[in-house]
């Protein structure tokens, strides 16, 4: 019997549905209905609606997901209107989802606390995104990623109603937990896998290390929200912990000749515990000199920005150190504003990519935007990667969170044969990864552009606990399908 429609606001036509049907991915995926929820009731009236007329559901907020996790065949509940900052206590807040990044450290900047692992588009983008997707960024190698700073979530599931894990949980799912914990830890094969990757940063798939970290059911359903994509329950707040904002930070900008001599010295300089290891290529590297920001050598095409918020001193001279020959010049910045000056550069690089992509007939694509590798094997991998697209002849733009070994891969793609081009270079991308032991989802989690990947980089007896984890949550799979479990092609409702 199908329900009556949800109290809330609800827009069914034809150009809200078209504005939802893209995030900011290249994706495509046209929604039957758009609903504002304002109150938890409402989300549960939404769950209860849907499953009545069988219609699945995609959470989302600000949109600037890269893997199509934010688009749906059915019900979009957006979240953007759930925005505020709901209590706060000390270095602990609770906040709603659609509550944005930097208004986020807006609001604490005066408390002495901020969200530590800063977002490339913090500007937008909203903490129920970042926790979604298990996301990470810019000083996440020193920080981690967003799932260090949550404590506690409150979602509303299509199976439990509504759950607040800093309250415990209910029976079923507590025995469910507990007994998913069971079989994970006593299968060697999956644990054997899990132990390999554990300091490989990465949002591919769900949170498993919580079955090993936590004892408590309520601490691991909490860390399992992170990286779920909404395929597990609808959050309605989070309760992080924030870290003291750093009394000074220190940068370094260091300039060489090429990606692969850069790469060279990254897996030293993080053993000297930065805040901050990025890398940009030849085109980030351009555009810097073209800023006048510092002097950059001629013969320059990569650059690496290093930043140290505590123990700056020592930092700064092992950094020096370790660069050595391998640098042509390097520069220590410890004004704030030229700090924030190159950061603005490297904001405009992303900006400069989109203005290129606007119409032109030959685009950066993000098909193999992600890629992560543990440190150790940055270098390799970087030679790797940069001998394929020069075999392929295939300009590119590499950028990223080198420091652990997270690099946004760009290939300039041309519409003639852009399918064909997708599937033979990310193919051959992708094996790279997985010779190193990588991830093809470091940071923007799992979504169309990866799912079908799933089993290839877990193999069958981790896929298969996250099986169990799903069918606990979601049995009916009414929660953002086709993001994690899928075998649809990479290039199925892409468009050019």
């Amino acid at each position: 019997m199908h329900l009556p429609k949800p109290k809330c606001e609800i827009r069914e036509d034809g150009p809200t549905l078209e504005r939802y049907s893209t995030d900011m991915s290249r994706y495509h995926v046209k929604p039957m209905m758009i609903v504002t929820p304002r109150t938890e009731q409402d989300i549960l009236e939404i769950i209860e609606y849907a499953r009545s007329i069988g219609a699945p559901i995609t959470a989302r907020a600000a949109g600037s997901n890269l893997s199509g996790n934010a688009i749906g065949r059915g019900i979009i509940v957006l979240f953007n209107g759930m925005d505020r900052l709901l209590s706060e206590n000390d270095s602990r807040v609770w906040v709603e989802p659609g509550l944005v990044y930097d208004r986020l450290n807006e609001i604490m900047k005066d408390k002495g606390f901020f969200l530590p692992y800063h977002v490339s588009s913090s500007k937008y983008c909203s903490v129920g995104g970042n926790v979604a997707t298990r996301a990470s960024g810019l000083r996440s190698i020193k920080y981690g990623t967003v799932d260090t700073s949550v404590r506690n979530i409150r979602f509303a599931s299509p199976v439990f109603g509504m759950v607040d894990t800093s309250k415990g949980l209910p029976e079923a799912l507590a025995k469910g937990i507990i007994g998913i914990k069971e079989r994970l830890l006593s299968d060697k094969d999956a644990m054997e896998v899990l132990r390999s990757k554990e300091h490989l940063k990465t949002s591919m798939g769900y949170n498993l290390w919580s079955f090993n970290k936590y004892d408590d059911p309520a601490e691991i359903v909490a860390h399992l929200m992170v990286g779920s994509v909404g395929t597990l329950g609808l959050m309605t707040g989070i309760e992080l912990e924030l870290r003291p904002i750093p009394a000074k930070r220190v940068m370094l900008v260091a300039f060489f000749d090429s990606l692969p001599t850069a790469s060279r010295v990254v897996a030293s300089i993080s053993l000297l515990h930065p805040s901050l290891l990025e890398v940009m290529d030849a085109f980030g590297t351009d555009m810097l000199r073209s800023s006048s920001a510092v002097p950059v050598p001629d013969d320059a095409s990569a650059t690496l920005m290093i930043e140290f918020d505590s123990d700056w001193k020592e930092g700064e001279a092992g950094a020096l150190k370790v660069l050595g020959d391998h640098a042509l010049s390097s520069r220590v910045l410890q004004d704030p504003k030229e700090q924030e000056t190159i950061w603005g550069l490297r904001w405009k690089m992303l900006l400069e990519i989109k203005r290129r992509n606007e119409t032109a007939e030959k685009r950066y694509l993000s098909f193999v935007d992600d890629l992560g590798v543990p440190v150790e094997n940055i270098h390799p991998f970087v030679i790797e990667l940069e001998s394929i697209f020069i075999e392929e002849g295939v300009p590119v733009i590499i950028y990223g969170h080198i420091g652990e070994g997270n690099l946004h891969v760009r290939p300039l793609i041309g519409k003639e044969h852009w399918k064909e081009d997708l599937h033979r270079i990310g193919d051959r991308c992708f094996k790279a990864v997985f010779r190193y032991n990588g991830t093809v989802a470091a940071e923007h989690g799992a979504g169309r552009n990866r799912a079908a990947l799933m089993k290839e980089e877990w193999g069958e007896a981790v896929y298969g606990h996250f099986l169990a984890v799903k069918m606990l949550f979601d049995p009916e799979n009414i929660l953002n399908p086709d993001v994690i479990f899928s075998d649809a092609d990479i290039t199925e409702g892409l468009d050019f």
